[in-house]
C-alpha cells in the first residue's frame, strides 16, 4: 500500500530537484531522496500501517485490553513491514550500485534487537489504541490514538531526516555536497565490515537518537503492567473455588513485574491455562463494570468460569 504513494512523492520531488539544480549542488546526487524520505516515509507508511492496526483492533477487539496488547499488535505489523522492506532495499542497492548492502540493511533495520525503527513507530500507535481501550476517560479515548500516531510519526521523521541533516552539515562545513560513494563501489565492501560491528553502531546510534521515544514506551508499558495486576487483583477478589483458591489469590496479590505466577499441583501447561483463564475473566468483568452491565448474566464470564471448572476436573481425573 505504501510503495505506490511513496513512489509518486519521491518522483515528484525528484522532478522538483531537476528544475532547481541549486538544491542538487547543496545536497548532492540523492537530493530528491534526502528531501522525500522525511515526508514519504513517516506520513505514508505510518498511515498505512496504522490502518492495519485499526483493522486488528476491530477484528480482535476482545484481545485488545490495554497498552501492552496495543504495542504487541502494532509491533507485529511493523515486523511484517520490515521483513518486506529489508530485501527490497538490499535488491535496490545491488541494482543501483552493484554492491550488496546486506549487513548494513539488516543491521540498521533490526538494531536494538528489532525494537527500533518500524517496530517502535507503529508500536506507539498501538499503545495509543490500547490506552484508549484501557482508560475510562472519554477525552483520552479520542486523544490517545492520535497522540500515539503523532509519536510514531515523529520518531520516524527524526530517523529519516538524519541523512538530510548530515548532508546540510557537510555542505556548510566544506562548501561541497555529500560525496556519492556508490559511483566507486565494488562488489562486497558492504559485507566486509563485520556484521556485529555495524549492528552495534546502529544500535547505539538509534538508542541515542530515539531515546525519548524508548523512554515513553518503557514507562507506558510498565504502567500498563501495574494496571493489569490491579485489575486482576480487584476482579478476582470476590471469586470462589473452582475459579480461584485462597492460596492462588494470595499469589495474585503478590504478583510483581517479571514474575509470572504458577498454580501449584498442576502441570506447566494446565497451570498456564488456569492463569490465562483467570486473567481473561478479570478483564471481562472489569470491562462489563465500566459499561455498567450485569457481570453474572454475561455469557463470556460464565464461559471462563466453566473453563476453570473443567481445568480443575482434569487434575481430579489424573489424580483418580
Amino acid at each position: 500500500m505504501a510503495i505506490p504513494i511513496n513512489t509518486v512523492i519521491l518522483n515528484s520531488l525528484g522532478d522538483f530537484v531537476a528544475l532547481h539544480p541549486d538544491i542538487k549542488a547543496v545536497l548532492g546526487k540523492d537530493a530528491g531522496m534526502l528531501l522525500g524520505a522525511p515526508i514519504a516515509g513517516p506520513l505514508v507508511e505510518e498511515t498505512t500501517k496504522a490502518l492495519g492496526a485499526l483493522l486488528l483492533f476491530w477484528l480482535f477487539h476482545s484481545e485488545f485490553d490495554n497498552v501492552r496488547d496495543g504495542f504487541i499488535f502494532g509491533a507485529l505489523i511493523d515486523i511484517g513491514f520490515n521483513l518486506q522492506e529489508t530485501p527490497l532495499y538490499i535488491a535496490r542497492g545491488f541494482d543501483s550500485a552493484g554492491d550488496i548492502p546486506l549487513y548494513h540493511e539488516i543491521a540498521s533495520r533490526f538494531a536494538v534487537f528489532g525494537f527500533e525503527g518500524h517496530a517502535l513507530f507503529t508500536g506507539m500507535f498501538g499503545m495509543g489504541l490500547g490506552l484508549a481501550r484501557q482508560t475510562t476517560r472519554r477525552w483520552l479515548r479520542v486523544a490517545a490514538p492520535i497522540g500515539g500516531w503523532l509519536l510514531g510519526f515523529s520518531a520516524h521523521f527524526l530517523t529519516n531526516i538524519t541523512g538530510l541533516v548530515i548532508a546540510l552539515v557537510i555542505y556548510f562545513q566544506t562548501g561541497q555536497p555529500m560525496v556519492d560513494t556508490s559511483a566507486t563501489a565494488t562488489i562486497a565492501p558492504a559485507v566486509v565490515t563485520p556484521f556485529l560491528n555495524q549492528w552495534g553502531q546502529q544500535t547505539f546510534t538509534r538508542l541515542m537518537t530515539l531515546f525519548p521515544f524508548f523512554l515513553i514506551a518503557g514507562v507506558m508499558l510498565c504502567q500498563s503492567g501495574i494496571w493489569e495486576r490491579n485489575v486482576i487483583r480487584e476482579q478476582l477478589a470476590d471469586e470462589q473455588e473452582p475459579v480461584i483458591t485462597p492460596d492462588e489469590y494470595e499469589a495474585v496479590k503478590g504478583d510483581r513485574l517479571f514474575r509470572t505466577r504458577r498454580i501449584a499441583g498442576y502441570t506447566r501447561r494446565t497451570s498456564t491455562a488456569i492463569v490465562k483463564a483467570q486473567d481473561e475473566l478479570a478483564f471481562r468483568k472489569w470491562r462489563l463494570k465500566q459499561q455498567e452491565q450485569d457481570v453474572d448474566t454475561d455469557p463470556l464470564v460464565a464461559f471462563w468460569r466453566d473453563v476453570l471448572s473443567h481445568l480443575r476436573e482434569r487434575k481430579e481425573a489424573i489424580a483418580a
